[in-house]
């Protein structure tokens, strides 16, 4: 076991990188706490933490507001990380941490202080950082290393206990935790190389849990594709995919996922938006061979799609002549600069036309089409439908 000295060491060193409160205690006495506040806010729970027999655990205070908390081997030594807001800091959620601990208007800016560095981060990542922990104090895995969640509510946890969560239902969760790691790691991997065979295994044989983030089940169900959501794109990103693009898609398929009233439709939405950056991040890489130049005249159009982009502009971009960067597009890429220009045009019309609203004669106009007449033969040669149909056949 760590010696005390270290501990602290690590605590001061880990408040350095870290958002997140910490506490050390050692035999029940309070050690250390970082960074200081007028009140300690673990200490109304302690006991219901002393209780808990995990490990590793999460202890939910309120709606998104949690300790996660690491024992040693032999239960001398907990560190506990938080409380930590792992949800935006709003007026209204600031205001409830201050009645939950009878706290006067007064300390408002002590407690955004206090918890403010930490709040908006991720369940994900506050697991991740609680695993850390876990890994310097017990030298475990850190995918070997799980947290399992435990709520404060009293009523919840007799409901627990009187159901006693039923054996092979326990074993399935924490084999399922074991699982994440290596699920997380094949479906990152998987995007980033564009490969869609391998994302689409990962989707059918998907089993990840990423905690319980909510007790209402379709608000977890939510939570947990936002989590997903986030990791899909990170991962596009890392693997070619524009940053406007991505976080583009992610937001309309985070908003298809919030408009959902039950479980089963956010379930199936997730293999759709691993496929679908999955396909947009191996349409991002092109050829390996693809000179960085030609590269970069690529980027170029993809990021000016609303604009009257011409050839030439490309070619002026590239310091090249109308005729070498027409040479460069057909011997490398199979096709002309003007067809690709139309293509990246005509590919963000299809992302407008399934998650917007605008009419068809806006998006001729934002796509700087000459007309929309024009838009909608262009759209029928290259998709054997008009605008519209497409639209309507994304609504049905």
């Amino acid at each position: 076991m760590r010696d005390a000295e270290t501990i602290i060491d690590f605590c001061r060193n880990f408040r350095q990188l870290h958002p997140y409160p910490l506490h050390f205690y050692y035999d029940n006495q309070l050690m250390i706490d970082l960074p200081a506040f007028h009140i300690d806010l673990v200490a109304p729970f302690y006991e219901q933490i002393l209780a808990l027999e995990k490990q590793a655990f999460l202890f939910e205070i309120a709606e998104n507001f949690m300790i996660g908390g690491v024992y040693s081997d032999d239960r001398r030594v907990l560190l506990l990380l938080g409380p930590a807001l792992t949800a935006t800091l709003t007026t209204a959620n600031l205001h409830g941490i201050q009645q939950l601990y009878q706290l006067s208007s007064d300390s408002k800016d002590a407690l955004v202080s206090y918890i403010g560095p930490g709040a908006g981060k991720t369940l994900f990542h506050f697991r991740t950082v609680l695993r850390l922990v876990n890994y310097f104090l017990n030298q475990t895995p850190s995918d070997e290393s799980e947290a399992s969640l435990y709520f404060a509510n009293e009523e919840i946890n007799k409901e627990i206990r009187k159901e006693n969560l039923e054996k092979n239902a326990y074993e399935q969760q924490y084999a399922s935790y074991r699982l994440a790691y290596e699920f997380e790691q094949n479906m990152l991997n998987a995007i980033k190389e564009g490969n869609e065979k391998v994302i689409g295994q990962v989707a059918l044989s998907m089993s990840m849990h990423v905690g319980t983030l909510s007790s209402a089940s379709v608000r977890q169900a939510k939570n947990q594709f936002i989590c997903i959501a986030t990791l899909a794109t990170r991962a596009a990103i890392q693997g070619g995919l524009d940053l406007e693009n991505a976080y583009s898609l992610s937001d309309s398929y985070i908003q298809k996922a919030e408009a959902c009233t039950t479980c089963a439709p956010v379930n199936e939405l997730i293999d759709t938006m691993l496929l679908d950056f999955t396909v947009r991040t191996k349409q991002a890489k092109f050829n390996a061979d693809v000179s960085g130049d030609l590269y970069l005249c690529i980027r170029f159009i993809r990021n000016n799609t609303r604009q009257p982009l011409s050839v030439r502009d490309v070619a002026n971009f590239a310091h090249l002549s109308v005729r070498q960067l027409d040479r460069k597009f057909s011997s490398d890429l199979g096709f002309c600069p003007k067809e690709f220009i139309v293509r990246c045009k005509l590919e963000e019309a299809k992302e407008m036309l399934t998650y917007t609203n605008k009419s068809l004669n806006e998006i001729s106009q934002i796509l700087c089409f000459s007309s929309q007449s024009y838009f909608n033969n262009v759209f029928k040669k290259h998709f054997n439908m008009t605008p519209g149909e497409f639209r309507k056949l994304q609504k049905t």
